[in-house]
């Protein structure tokens, strides 16, 4: 049996990394970054998000868990370090990605991190099997699931938007962003260079916002490295 002391000590250890946290904040406001910055429709942001996130996660999610079972033989610890590093290398180069002004070079940059930042998907939900009986395993998902969708997925965006409204005031300069830019644009009417304005204030914004949410990788990485320190004792048959 194992110890369902290790499984609590594992699970509530992604909720502090926040790692969901940045990644559905991301998530959500990637296509408004596309469609404010450059000049493409809808249907091809979404398109071109949806190939490249839907690839990404299978080829990182795959690639992640074999090299943490090929690595695993040597260390128990590889199901937590091959995350980690996968999570603190993405971070600059998402910071990289999303500061490119063309199109072109974000598509070619965003690959790498885009995948080795979904190493962290296969071993985990590996050790929240592993670290309970068979019996408890769908309960441990559950709670694993619960755990990562109240924060990720209830604060991430909304953090995430918060910032990109605080970076495109800043941007903006003086004024009211809000009262001048709702939604991200100039009131109907407005002079060519107040919609100007909006435009690049909005843009800078959700960039800024983004490249700030990519950082928290980084704290999420040194997280995992923190679970390595007892992953061995935790994956330990406990006494009957």
């Amino acid at each position: 049996m194992i110890s369902t002391l290790a499984f609590r000590n594992f699970a509530f250890r992604p909720w502090r990394t926040a790692l969901l946290f940045a990644g559905y904040g991301i998530g959500a406001f990637t296509i408004p970054f596309l469609l404010r910055g450059f000049d493409i429709s809808l249907v091809q942001a979404s398109s071109a998000y949806g190939l490249v996130g839907g690839l990404s996660a299978a080829l990182g999610t795959g690639l992640g868990g074999w090299l943490a079972d090929r690595t695993s033989k040597r260390s128990k610890r590889s199901h937590v370090l091959i995350p980690a590093v996968g999570l603190i290398a993405s971070a600059p180069l998402y910071v990289l990605t999303f500061a490119q002004t063309a199109l072109l070079p974000m598509a070619l940059l965003i690959i790498v991190p885009a995948v080795i930042h979904y190493f962290y998907l296969g071993p985990t939900w590996g050790l929240t099997s592993n670290m309970v009986e068979s019996r408890m395993r769908a309960t441990a998902t559950a709670i694993l699931l619960l755990i990562i969708n109240l924060i990720g997925l209830g604060l991430g965006p909304t953090v995430v938007g918060g910032l990109s409204d605080l970076f495109a005031q800043t941007a903006f300069g003086a004024g009211d962003y809000a009262a001048a830019c709702p939604g991200g644009r100039a009131l109907p009417g407005s002079p060519t260079a107040q919609a100007a304005a909006c435009r690049t204030a909005s843009f800078e914004g959700v960039k800024h916002a983004i490249m700030a949410a990519s950082l928290v990788y980084v704290w999420a990485g040194l997280h995992y490295l923190r679970a390595g320190r007892t992953l061995t004792r935790d994956l330990e048959v406990a006494p009957g």
